[in-house]
């Protein structure tokens, strides 16, 4: 699944690379059925893993109609990306709302992304805010993450530089690489904080080892330079 990043231009000093990308059935951390389902949810994830769409769309659209929220995510996610069942962004949007409204951190999560984008519906920065925050709340990295992003940019709430910070090092310490990127230039530059050029390089390596690129290329300009470490030719290039 092509999953597409949005990064904006430069914010107030240095810019903070971000992604708006929807959390997609592969990537999910699975939620178990209700107790009498979870044969039935397994059987369709059986066959999703193997690419049987239909049969995976057959057996998780019962659950779902039900009020299963995993199924009503994963039924959502299928009706987004054309799997088993062609694609219609509105079904879609009907089945992730209906996941989000039952507490599926992710499903609220990709209520706050689609929000953001208007995507068959209009465009909603405090939609956006309401569904990242309620998915933040219940510790999701990324939802986190883009809810620091709104902070920082004033958009859906009051431009917040210290809630952003907060909200980017919850998700870094997750292991968000994105949110790792945002303090690496944070600390780097001394926005709302003490310049910590140590504390940079240690979030740009833990992004960088995550093959973020732009993670990389702070990375390599702080080894060119020595800011932070021993100026290293070597390491800048690699």
């Amino acid at each position: 699944v092509t999953l597409l990043r949005v990064v904006p231009a430069n914010l107030k000093g240095l810019s903070v690379a971000f992604k708006f990308i929807f959390s997609t059935i592969t990537a999910a951390i699975l939620i178990l059925p209700i107790a009498g389902n979870a044969q039935d949810y397994n059987k369709g994830w059986n066959a999703y893993e193997t690419g049987d769409f239909e049969t995976a769309f057959k057996q998780w659209i019962v659950l779902a109609e039900e009020g299963n929220a995993q199924s009503q995510f994963d039924i959502g996610q299928m009706y987004r990306m054309g799997q088993g069942v062609a694609a219609d962004l509105a079904e879609s949007f009907k089945w992730m709302r209906l996941a989000a409204e039952r507490g599926h951190a992710q499903a609220q999560y990709n209520m706050g992304v689609s929000y953001w984008y208007g995507n068959g519906h209009p465009q909603s920065d405090t939609e956006a805010e309401k569904w990242y925050r309620l998915s933040a709340d219940q510790g999701y990295a990324q939802a986190q993450f883009n809810l620091g992003v709104l902070y920082e940019m004033g958009r859906g709430v009051p431009q917040d530089s210290v809630e952003a910070l907060r909200l980017f090092t919850l998700s870094a310490e997750q292991g968000d690489a994105f949110a790792q990127n945002a303090l690496g230039k944070i600390y780097l530059g001394g926005q709302g904080v003490p310049q910590d050029p140590e504390a940079a390089l240690q979030w740009f390596r833990s992004s960088a080892d995550q093959d973020l690129a732009d993670a990389k290329f702070y990375l390599g300009v702080m080894h060119f330079e020595g800011i932070g470490i021993e100026a290293n030719v070597e390491e800048a290039v690699l």
